[in-house]
């Protein structure tokens, strides 16, 4: 798939999960907070467009599709009854005033879809989130990042307590 037809793809899938809502904390969740520089470009072409010295800058003069590792705790059936705990994500930005817009998946463990959410911001925050997840599965977090834009570092949460074997 080419690039454009790999953007052009990204826009109407986010486009479609355009519902969002405010992340809201809570004192039984798990916070992790990771660097920008953990993301990375998400097509070969892009890999020198970027510097991830100390946050994910775009140095080229076009958007660039860029994915963030998300590492996800192993949730148990007890701590995530149903599959119904939220799962949310809050991403810190400069986009020098330009659009930065980002996607977030939760998979299930054959990667089929849970639930999507998709926000935009030319600020300095974007937040994501959604209803639920899937015990075993996993998450994806994209971001279409302007010309000299920035991802300074993004935090997401999970039910806590994790990493309970039984």
């Amino acid at each position: 798939m080419n690039r454009t037809k790999a953007i052009a793809a990204l826009t109407i899938t986010l486009i479609s999960s355009a519902a969002t809502s405010t992340l809201s904390y809570a004192a039984d969740l798990d916070y992790k907070s990771i660097n920008g520089s953990a993301c990375y470009p998400s097509h070969r072409e892009d890999v020198g467009t970027v510097d991830r010295t100390t946050s994910l800058e775009n140095k080229s003069e076009r958007d660039v599709l860029v994915s963030c590792p998300i590492v996800r705790d192993r949730v148990t059936s007890s701590t995530n009854s149903g599959g119904s705990n939220p799962f949310g994500v809050e991403i810190t930005i400069n986009g020098k005033g330009k659009i930065t817009a980002c996607f977030l998946r939760t998979l299930t463990k054959f990667d089929s879809p849970v639930a999507d959410s998709f926000a935009s911001s030319n600020g300095s925050r974007i937040s994501l989130s959604v209803p639920k997840t899937d015990n075993d599965g996993s998450h994806l977090l994209q971001c279409l990042v302007p010309p000299n834009g920035k991802i300074l570092r993004y935090q997401y949460f999970e039910t806590n307590p994790t990493d309970r074997f039984e």
